[in-house]
Formats: structure tokens, sequence, C-alpha cells
């Protein structure tokens, strides 16, 4: 039975990852409950690293709070407990399911290429970007459940795929980082003239659409997971189906954190998890 002080933990991760995105906290709960804890330590480690990219201003800050968790995957079996809970829940959960750290290690090195704010130069570029930092995550929820990293699929059209969303909702929150979001190949001569707002519509439409070049490979993916894989993936519900909307109103996704109602995001998760279709 579980202490009061692991079930504190526990509750502390949850919320987490509840405040820092509410489509992968109720796509959990539909988890076995005995597998919760790990997907929430998964995702909130994941959430985390995200927010290292976000919030640093100097590089160099980011990649030291990066070599903490890099140092901390090496040598967390010698040091024990952290007394960081989000360390703390994923020592637990790389313990218990037997977990790969390379993987977190190969996801570290993806998100330093961000935080250094690397140039993109094209489309093919950043899709190889997301598929470094978005990747190694999905693999690692799926293998929460048991599956064999041999018997999964690629997974790149999921991880392009989360990834394109989460830069779309970036974009909506955080308009002082809109610039990081442009490549060459992404808009047209001119372009880079747009005030503020217009380049932020700009960006919205052009990376909807990219997004939405990979939506029926990550359907396709998901029709085809076992069941029990389902709520690793069933976040990606929620906007998906939004996408297309973006063309006739492309300030529509500037406001895409809360906008959906809340019963059909969850209705959203539910029935991918039900019945497969994404």
């Amino acid at each position: 039975m579980p202490d009061e002080k692991s079930q504190d933990q526990e509750s502390y991760i949850s919320d987490l990852v509840r405040a820092g995105d509410k489509d992968r906290y109720l796509a959990t709960l539909l988890a076995p409950a005995h597998l919760r804890e790990h997907l929430f330590a998964l995702h909130c480690f994941d959430l985390e690293i995200q927010a290292i990219s976000d919030r640093v201003v100097e590089p160099l800050a980011g990649e030291i709070r990066i070599q903490w968790w890099r140092d901390w995957l090496l040598e967390y079996r010698r040091k024990g407990q952290s007394g960081n809970p989000v360390a703390d829940s994923l020592h637990m959960a790389i313990e218990t399911c037997g977990l790969p750290t390379g993987l977190l290690l190969e996801m570290l090195d993806g998100w330093i290429s961000v935080i250094q704010r690397e140039v993109v130069s094209d489309c093919r570029t950043m899709e190889d970007r997301l598929i470094a930092t978005e990747r190694p995550i999905l693999s690692l929820l799926a293998q929460v459940f048991g599956i064999e990293p041999d018997s999964l699929t690629d997974l790149s059209n999921p991880a392009v795929y989360a990834g394109y969303l989460r830069l779309l909702k970036n974009i909506g929150t955080n308009r002082a980082c809109v610039r990081d979001f442009i490549w060459d190949d992404l808009l047209l001569p001119g372009d880079e003239n747009l005030d503020p707002e217009e380049m932020s519509q700009k960006l919205v439409s052009e990376i909807a659409k990219l997004a939405l070049k990979h939506q029926s490979g990550t359907r396709a993916d998901f029709a085809k997971m076992p069941k029990k894989m389902r709520p690793a993936f069933a976040h990606l519900a929620v906007i998906g189906p939004e996408l297309s909307k973006t063309g006739s109103n492309d300030a529509w996704f500037l406001k895409i954190t809360g906008s959906i109602n809340p019963i059909k995001r969850q209705w959203r998760i539910w029935r991918a998890v039900s019945t497969g279709r994404l």
C-alpha cells in the first residue's frame, strides 16, 4: 500500500500536469490506475523541459538546467532520492517500468537545439527537430503500458503532429516567441515585414497546414495501436479536428488554449480511447 508521502507526491505531480496540459491530464485518467503515476511522471518531466525552453531568455541558463537533468539521469541510481518531486517521480517510473534512460537523454539533446535558438532553415529541419523532442517521450509512454519498443510503429507522424500542435499553442500564448518559429520556406518574400499580429496569424495558418499533412498518418498509426496504449496519445484528439478551421479564421488558433468547450474536450479524449478514432 502506498505511504502518505508517495501519495502526496503523486498528487503533486498530477496537479502539475493538470495545470500544464489539461488534455494530457484527462487522457491519463483513462489509463489503468496502477500506471497513472508513471504516465504523470513522464508528462510532468516533458512539461518541465518544455517550460525551460519557454522561460529562458539567455540560452546558457537553459543549458544549465538541461545539464542538471542530464547529470541526474546519469547518476540517479547512485544518488537515490533527489528531493525534486519531478525527478523522484521519474525515478520511480524508470525503475518500475524498466524505461531506458537513453531515450530521455536523446530528448534532452533535442531540446538543447531549441534552447540555443539554432536557426531552422527549412520545414524538413523543423520536423527533424520535432521528432527529436517529441518521439522519445511518446515511445516511453507506450513502454509504460508494456509495449516492446521493437513492436512500436516509427512514431514519426505522431511526434511531428504533436510538435506542430505545441508550436501552435506557443504562438497563441507567447507572442514574444513568434520569431523563433520562422524558417526560410515557411513565409513568402515580404512576409518578414508584417507586424506582430499579422505575423502570428500567418504562422498559425502555415503551421496548421503542415500539421494537417501529418494528421492522417497519425490517425492511422493511432487506429493500429493496442487499445491499452491509447491514453498515451488521446490528448491529440482534442485540437486536431479544429486545424482545418484556421484557413478561414487564422486568428482562431491564437486563442486555442481553453477555447474548446470542456465537455467537448473530455468527449473527444474518451472517444479516442474507446474507439481508436483520433
